[in-house]
């Protein structure tokens, strides 16, 4: 008998309680997506509006963001992902580039190849690299403001076929 309660209890523990132990996001379904938001921080920035803007040379963005996919995803799966629909991801940033919050929304599709894991060292790997900001510039600035107080919110591609 106890060892039908031990191994029941083994059964169960993985089912309930344990599996979210390397649980990084918060999922949310959507109809034809899925939004992933981190557990492991929170977007301090969201409650300030961005109070600027900011254009970012495209090129640049999409080369960064090829180049870290392809870090975390094989040829294979790369070759998977849906070219019609994108994948994006959502950056809050500071006037220096640095980032300090990064929200994925994936197409469901796309969702498959990514795990927990892989989304967690993409989120990693986005966040050390920052955005940098002198492949840009101001579109509208407030004279009156430091640039210490800027804060920016953009949404690109995942991974860019072009």
């Amino acid at each position: 008998m106890r060892l039908f309660v031990y191994f029941l209890f083994l059964m169960t523990c993985p089912l309930y309680g344990f599996s979210d132990e390397n649980k990084h996001f918060d999922r949310v379904e959507k109809e034809n997506y899925i939004v992933f938001y981190p557990l492991f921080e929170t977007n301090e920035l969201n409650d300030i509006k961005p109070n600027a803007t900011f254009s970012l040379e495209l090129k640049p963005l999409k080369e960064m963001m090829k180049a870290i996919t392809s870090q975390i995803l094989s040829p294979e799966e790369i070759k998977q992902l849906n070219r019609e629909n994108k994948s994006i991801l959502t950056v809050f940033f500071n006037y220096k580039g640095e980032i300090a919050y990064i929200y994925f929304i994936l197409r469901s599709g796309d969702s498959e190849l990514f795990t927990d894991q892989k989304l967690f060292n993409l989120y990693q790997l986005i966040k050390t690299h920052g955005l940098d900001m002198s492949k840009g510039e101001y579109v509208d600035k407030n004279p009156t403001m430091k640039d210490s107080e800027y804060r920016f919110a953009t949404s690109f591609a995942l991974f860019d076929f072009d």
